[in-house]
């Protein structure tokens, strides 16, 4: 296993203001875990040199 760093950015368009405010405890926080998630997964599916190389797979 090899530990590695990502710095990732997010853009974020909300599309349904009081969904995001009513139905959702601490948007920002529920953005950020899903994205950690969404990226292990992705990441977690490619070998290290894969990662390394794979900016635009990552990135889509």
């Amino acid at each position: 296993n090899v530990t590695i760093e990502i710095n990732a950015l997010l853009y974020l368009q909300v599309m349904d203001p009081i969904k995001a405010v009513y139905e959702i405890e601490n948007l920002p926080l529920a953005v950020e875990k899903l994205t950690q998630t969404t990226l292990r997964n992705v990441i977690g599916e490619l070998d290290l040199d894969e990662t390394l190389t794979s900016r635009e797979t990552i990135n889509a």
